[in-house]
């Protein structure tokens, strides 16, 4: 029964990734502002589902992420993949899940924590810093000549356009967003274990 209710769940987590990613895309592409919602029941999975289930909902949000990108719905991953889908594929799917390998790490070594409050806060930050860093590092070394394409194309410098064009206020936005709704999906959830 337990491994039944964890598989429904990890479906449910999968689920509204896959359906946050996409409108978290439409949010770009209508919006003109970039905003990754997705990252909610990733962290959620990651922090009370544990490894397995933290991997597989990234694996969920990084694979909607490509396949966006391959079809063009997100037309910056689209012009990547154009270029290269391997390194599209690296810079989008891996990331996330190397981002979520992360937070589950540092889960692992926090699990002693007595205030498992703050651990949760903490964990629930770290997985868009990880996810940003890595699409930073990603980018930079993968499609280094389009960053200083769109660099230039926007008038800026390099470093300039990374804190302003790519990261910015969105990269702020993901990190309270996380820190403000994922600690309280999972004290619900742990009361609802009890």
């Amino acid at each position: 029964m337990k491994k039944s209710k964890f598989i429904v769940d990890c479906a449910i987590l999968c689920s509204l990734t896959v359906v946050l990613q996409i409108l978290s895309t439409l949010m770009t592409n209508y919006l003109q502002f970039s905003l990754t919602l997705a990252l909610i029941p990733v962290a959620v999975a990651c922090i009370h589902y544990g490894a397995k289930c933290g991997i597989i909902v990234s694996a969920a949000m990084g694979i909607t992420l490509f396949v966006e990108c391959a079809i063009g719905f997100d037309v910056g991953g689209g012009i990547m993949f154009a270029l290269s889908p391997v390194k599209t594929f690296i810079g989008s799917a891996l990331r996330v899940i190397l981002a979520a390998c992360c937070v589950v790490l540092v889960s692992a070594l926090t699990a002693k924590f007595k205030e498992k409050k703050w651990r949760s806060f903490l964990l629930s930050a770290l997985l868009p810093v990880f996810n940003t860093g890595f699409f930073l590092i990603a980018f930079i070394t993968l499609f280094n000549p389009l960053l200083h394409e769109w660099a230039s194309a926007q008038s800026a410098t390099v470093v300039s356009y990374i804190f302003l064009g790519l990261v910015g206020v969105n990269f702020i936005i993901e990190v309270i967003t996380c820190v403000a709704l994922c600690p309280a999906i999972v004290f619900a959830l742990q009361k609802n274990r009890k």
